[in-house]
């Protein structure tokens, strides 16, 4: 396989594993749909610690990366 071709594998693979595992994790498990923004931690099984305390860092970065998401997939 030539460069090119490995370089739109990957990007693929990570367009991907993006859109059916990270992005959904962080929608299903982070949201606080009570106050409003993300969660600051999760737990082993995937439920949130509602008593951790929120990050501005941390909700930001999950912020932008919805965004960004959006602006390159078009998809809600």
């Amino acid at each position: 396989m030539i460069k090119k071709e490995k370089m739109l594998d990957l990007r693929a693979r990570m367009e991907k594993n993006l859109k059916e595992n990270i992005l959904p994790f962080w929608a299903k498990h982070t949201v606080d749909g009570e106050k409003g923004g993300f969660y600051g931690r999760v737990f082993a099984d995937h439920s949130p610690d509602k008593d951790y305390a929120k990050a501005v860092v941390l909700n930001t970065r999950i912020l932008w990366t919805f965004a960004m998401a959006y602006e390159v997939f078009g998809d809600e």
